[in-house]
């Protein structure tokens, strides 16, 4: 085995151990108990699969049943059907029940998200200490907690967003049209994937792949090349899509009864406190790791801009503040519609809740792009200042690991 296999391999087996102490309790219980505390929308999922199972089996169209309201017919275009999970649950149901199930596509949802995250981070030039601490706040952050608390098989695949911008930057990185085309066929790929394990994945993405792509084509001496093979993975992703995915049960699907939340009533993270820790009435906290190491590395910035004729590593900064800006609208938009103040300040969520008709009402789930966005900033920025103390970084790396464990409830 090589080098480069090995150490591949060994990050599998960090991460995946990782999970799997993070996911003990349903684990060791899997055959009588499933996650969560809360009698509420956890057995739909279970649900979701059975009905898939019977209407394949019977020649039916998965996205509408009579199941639910009979006779009534009911679209589920837009429910959280979760299919890309499908072949997992049907190999193992049979063998090892549907909680033991569950678990195991928790298990790898788990580790997907901090070995994709983990690969990012290297790709964007993190020192591998420094990629470990960012592929574990992404695994252990609290929405991936809460997704498997309420076994939500369709909010627990964060993984997609790291994956999606893997793949453009092996276009972006393409010496040629055939290997920029081959790389534009994976990501067509890739976000049919996502749309098929939950829609709203693509609104997410949308936060980090628009300035990302921007910055590479800017940066591209072949501007054509990335913009063909961008179109070219869009066309594959619908095609995809309408052939073995949701497109024509959304584009039939009757709009008129649904029924939108109120910007007012949009869950959002706790301020102040929520985002600098875990509150009693925060289901998903932005955590106590975030935001304080992402403004240590803003002030080791402007300090280091200031003196920017002593610094080698000036680019390396203008590169990282890419993802700070990116991160920077999740994050005003998770406070929600307004801040209860004296007098009530009106925020920009207000407008982007009416822009999608008031269907998006989980504000708080912005969360996982800001730890993305603000980690691949922070990371980046800490690997440079390093370089300069290379004696400190496995201290500074055991030090944050142990935040993160220990702010994760671990």
């Amino acid at each position: 085995m090589s080098a480069r296999a090995f150490r591949f391999v060994v990050i599998i087996t960090f991460f995946a151990l990782l999970a799997l102490l993070a996911l003990h309790q349903p684990i060791l219980h899997g055959e009588t108990h499933m996650p969560g505390d809360t009698i509420t929308d956890y057995y739909h999922f279970h649900w979701n699969y059975a009905w898939m199972r019977h209407a394949l089996v019977n020649n039916l169209n998965i996205y509408e049943t009579n199941f639910v309201f009979f006779p009534f017919v009911s679209s589920l275009a837009y429910h959280t059907l979760a299919p890309f999970w499908y072949p997992v649950w049907a190999l193992t149901e049979p063998l090892i029940g549907t909680f033991a199930a569950f678990n195991l596509i928790f298990v790898i949802a788990f580790t997907l998200c901090g070995v994709s995250f983990y690969a990012l981070l290297r790709r964007e030039g993190v020192s591998p200490g420094l990629a470990v601490v960012g592929g574990a706040m992404l695994e252990l952050s609290p929405l991936v907690f809460f997704a498997a608390e309420w076994s939500m098989t369709s909010l627990i695949a964060w993984f997609w967003l790291p994956l999606s911008l893997l793949t453009w930057g092996e276009i972006a990185r393409a010496r040629s049209w055939r290997t920029s085309l081959l790389a534009a066929v994976l990501f067509g790929v890739t976000l049919w994937a996502m749309q098929i394990t939950d829609l709203q994945y693509a609104l997410y993405l949308a936060f980090l792949i628009v300035p990302y792509g921007l910055w590479t084509l800017w940066q591209s001496r072949d501007k054509m090349r990335l913009i063909v093979s961008g179109v070219l993975a869009l066309m594959i992703a619908l095609a995809l899509l309408w052939v073995g995915g949701t497109l024509p049960a959304i584009l039939t699907f009757d709009r008129a009864g649904l029924a939108p939340t109120p910007p007012e009533r949009a869950v959002a993270i706790p301020f102040p406190f929520g985002y600098i820790w875990h509150t009693e009435n925060s289901n998903l906290p932005l955590g106590a790791l975030v935001l304080p190491l992402t403004l240590f590395c803003i002030m080791y910035t402007l300090v280091s801009q200031r003196r920017r004729s002593m610094h080698p590593y000036a680019a390396e900064h203008a590169q990282a503040a890419l993802w700070l800006i990116a991160g920077l609208a999740p994050l005003i938009l998770s406070l929600s519609a307004s801040l209860q103040t004296a007098p009530i300040i009106a925020l920009p969520y207000r407008a982007f809740h009416g822009l999608f008709g008031g269907m998006f009402r989980y504000p708080e789930r912005f969360g996982v792009i800001i730890v993305i966005a603000f980690a691949l900033f922070s990371l980046k920025t800490l690997t440079t200042y390093l370089h300069r103390y290379p004696r400190w970084q496995p201290r500074i790396v055991l030090a944050l690991m142990f935040v993160v464990l220990l702010d994760s409830r671990f």
